[in-house]
């Protein structure tokens, strides 16, 4: 956070526009890719975080856009990536979801906060590979613990179609139509919803995700 408090800091004692809210959209998907690749990306120790610090002090005081390049090319040289991988995402589910609903409050009075899995670990009949398959982040639905409990091991097409389930499903994201095919298969699912979470990061965030691929 530091670089970010140090950027909006030196806009505001230089005459500039500071207030996030006020910045324009490209500035501000800027600083939001630079907090979540420093998140994911272990890009933590003092020496980044001061050189990071340094770059956003010069761009504050110019009234530039936050350094998103000049910052990646530190980190590069401090031997860490710029690139997003899935298996860095899906180690920090309570994080993701919050970058992929950050419209979603997580503060639920009463009731703490949950993972629900849409489509439940302990379905009936189910095997070990059905439980492996369901449990990752394409699965995950934040919810208070109330509704969790209320859901628990129903399938999610009886749950949404049923009268006492309609109305949470509006509290679910990027989930297909209740009609869909996708409901009778969890693989496919899966496989749909991966794929709108990972286009939500690349329109919200300009950040694409990547598979790692090991150097020989």
């Amino acid at each position: 956070m530091l670089p970010i408090a140090v950027y909006l800091a030196y806009r505001k004692t230089s005459g500039h526009t500071f207030e996030i809210k006020r910045l324009d959209k490209k500035n501000i998907q800027a600083i939001h890719q630079y907090f979540i690749l420093s998140q994911f990306g272990d890009w933590n120790t003092q020496t980044m975080v001061n050189a990071f610090a340094e770059k956003a002090k010069i761009a504050g005081q110019g009234g530039q856009d936050f350094p998103i390049n000049d910052i990646k090319t530190i980190a590069i040289s401090k031997n860490r990536s710029d690139i997003l991988y899935s298996h860095q995402f899906l180690s920090l589910p309570w994080l993701a979801l919050k970058v992929l609903t950050p419209n979603r409050f997580y503060i639920f009075f009463d009731s703490k906060p949950q993972v629900d899995h849409i489509f439940p670990l302990n379905l009936v009949d189910m095997d070990d590979a059905y439980q492996t398959r369901v449990d990752v982040l394409w699965n995950f639905q934040p919810m208070p613990a109330g509704v969790n409990n209320y859901k628990r091991a129903r399938h999610p097409k009886e749950f949404f179609n049923s009268t006492d389930g309609a109305k949470y499903f509006g509290e679910y994201d990027f989930l297909p139509s209740l009609n869909a095919d996708e409901w009778d298969d969890e693989k496919k699912f899966i496989r749909f919803r991966q794929e709108k979470m990972q286009n939500e990061l690349l329109a919200r965030y300009d950040i694409k995700l990547c598979d790692y691929v090991p150097k020989n």
